[in-house]
Parts: structure tokens; C-alpha cells; sequence
């Protein structure tokens, strides 16, 4: 708006969206007359002006977000750190791994501070041995609350119900699993997990393997080359229209040397040359190739030969591996 008077004076509103964010207000002692180019060069300051204004408008929101966002990032920071603490708590003591598998290594690696991937031992008052190698769904948050309920239901079955069947302790689980997660048809959620389970009892000299999609991996006594037990093709949890029916492969104990558990994460991990998993055969192949060294060497090899693949890339999924020499 132009006024000509004896005084002048020049509003221009400073407008951005639709806002109003100020004015620019001008005045002149004598009467102002603009000629075009006058007028469009403020016009321009004009532009300029707001457009500087908004700016600056958005910096200092951007600052305040990125201010709450940092706060928010710490606070979250700390929750999963603390989770990490809890998750790790549930896990057995090297001291009570050591004292039950005296020559045993264990990897576990998670992807991110907290993940899915559990173990589990456990010496009953008779003798008989259990471990448990579980890899839950989902990593990180969710894969961790998991590992949680997995815990629950492991003790439910082996400890408090007292199963000595691995293949009792998946039927257990299962049941348990699918009825706390509402599991009553494919279009519920089918979170679940696979699981290995290994039942020692030197008394009555046997060995019994069950597992739920994950192989159990063993070597007789006088082979260099590693036996491969392929586990059922269903997980524990996820609704299933038959009632499932987990197998059980029984062996002399004296007859076995050593044995490995391993969720996918390991055999999952891509790297190499060709950019691609290091898959079962791979593995299988280190397997063989480590049968003479000790179990802190395997455990070394295994973790060099995965960190040789994968390379700068990323880990994809939580590992955990377990070797057990029986010998």
C-alpha cells in the first residue's frame, strides 16, 4: 500500500503460506513518487526479505527438533542398553557353561544391543544334561521380548514340568507358545521360534536330539567329517492345521565326539567375493576343517572365517553358535 502525502510512507506485509510473518514499513520526508524499476526492486526486497525471515523461522524449528530428537535418541539409547543388561542376565554364566560342557565354545552375536537369539543349559540333580540353542523372530526389540518369553517357557517345560524329552520340551513349548500368542489360524500373527535341543545322560549312555527347522550337526567317533541332522519343517509357535509331531534321533553317547547347534544368522550372512550367503556348505566345510583343533581355536576360526566374509558389509541377523566336545 502507497500513501502520497507530505510525509510518504510504504507498508509491504512480509507473508509466507499464507502467514503473515511482519511487515517492511518505509517513511520519506518528501512526497514519494516509484518509478517501475523502483517499485519492482522492492518488491524484490520485499522477497527477499520474507524469504529470509522464513528461513530463519525454519532453522530455529529445525534446531528445536533436532534438539528433541537427540534427547529422545539419548533417552532410547539408554532404554536399550539397559534392556541389553536385562537380556544378558537371562543368559547362563560362563561359570555354569564351563561347569556343565567342560570343553564348549559358544558365539552369540546379536545384530543390534538386543536380539533374538538364546541359549540354555541346565544340569538336573541326576545328571542328566540339557542345552538349547533358540533363534526367536524379529531381531533387536521385538526378537528380545521374545527371548523373554522364551526363557518362561523353557523353564515351564524342562524345569518345573520336568520334561526330559526334547521332543516333549518342543511339543510343550509349542502348545504354550501358540495359546499365549492367540495362534488360532493363519491370519493371526505367527511369530515363533526355531529351536535345537540336546539331551545328555551319561548313566544310561545316550544322546537325543530334537530341533524345530534348525540342523544338529555331530561327529562320530573315528570320522573327520561331520554328520548333518536335518530338523522338522515347522517352527515352535505359528498355527499349524495338524497337531505337530517332533522326531527324536537317539545315539549311543559313546559313540558321538562332538556336536553343534546354530541358528541362521551365521549361515545367512552375506559377504564374499560374489556378495553372497556363506550358506550350509560353507560351514559344514569349517566344521571339517577345525575337527582337530580345541574348542577355543574352533570357536576363533569360526568367528575369523565369518568376519572374512562378511567384510565391510553389514551383519544381517543375530548369530549364535555352539560347539560341545564330549570326548
Amino acid at each position: 500500500m502507497i500513501k502520497n502525502n507530505i510525509d510518504s510512507f510504504v507498508s509491504f506485509p512480509l507473508m509466507a503460506d499464507k502467514t503473515l510473518l511482519g511487515s517492511l514499513n518505509i517513511s520519506f520526508d518528501d512526497e514519494l513518487i516509484l518509478s517501475d524499476d523502483q517499485e519492482e526492486f522492492l518488491v524484490m526486497l520485499v522477497e527477499g526479505i520474507t524469504i529470509a525471515i522464513n528461513q530463519n523461522i525454519m532453522f530455529n524449528q529445525i534446531v528445536s527438533s533436532n534438539s528433541e530428537l537427540s534427547m529422545l535418541h539419548s533417552e532410547l539409547n539408554s532404554s536399550i542398553s539397559y534392556a541389553q543388561k536385562i537380556q544378558e542376565s537371562m543368559l547362563p554364566s560362563d561359570e555354569l557353561f564351563n561347569e556343565i560342557f567342560p570343553k564348549h565354545f559358544h558365539i552369540l552375536k546379536q545384530k543390534d544391543k538386543v536380539g533374538g537369539d538364546f541359549y540354555w543349559v541346565r544340569e538336573y540333580k541326576d545328571g542328566v544334561k540339557l542345552i538349547i540353542c533358540i533363534d526367536c523372530t524379529g531381531h533387536n526389540v521385538p526378537g528380545a521380548f521374545m527371548t523373554m518369553l522364551a526363557r518362561v517357557l523353557v523353564r515351564e517345560s524342562a524345569t518345573i514340568k520336568g520334561i526330559r524329552d526334547p521332543s516333549g520340551i518342543l511339543f510343550q513349548m509349542d502348545r504354550a507358545l501358540r495359546r499365549i500368542l492367540k495362534q488360532e489360524s493363519y491370519a493371526g500373527m505367527q511369530d515363533g521360534m526355531d529351536i535345537s535341543i540336546c539331551i545328555i545322560n551319561e548313566e544310561e549312555n545316550y544322546i537325543k536330539f530334537s530341533s524345530a527347522q534348525r540342523p544338529i550337526i555331530f561327529l562320530e567317533k573315528g570320522n573327520q567329517e561331520v554328520t548333518v541332522i536335518k530338523g522338522d519343517k515347522f517352527s515352535v509357535g505359528g498355527y499349524y492345521e495338524y497337531e505337530k509331531v517332533f522326531k527324536i534321533t537317539e545315539l549311543p553317547l559313546d559313540t558321538v565326539a562332538k556336536f553343534y547347534m546354530t541358528t541362521d544368522g551365521y549361515l545367512d550372512q552375506f559377504g564374499g567375493p560374489n556378495v553372497k550367503k556363506i550358506g550350509k556348505r560353507n560351514f559344514i566345510q569349517s566344521l571339517n576343517l577345525i575337527q582337530n583343533l580345541p574348542m577355543d581355536k574352533q570357536k576363533e576360526f569360526l568367528l575369523n572365517e565369518l568376519n572374512n566374509w562378511k567384510g565391510e558389509l553389514d551383519q544381517i541377523d543375530d548369530i549364535c553358535v555352539i560347539g560341545v566336545d564330549l570326548t
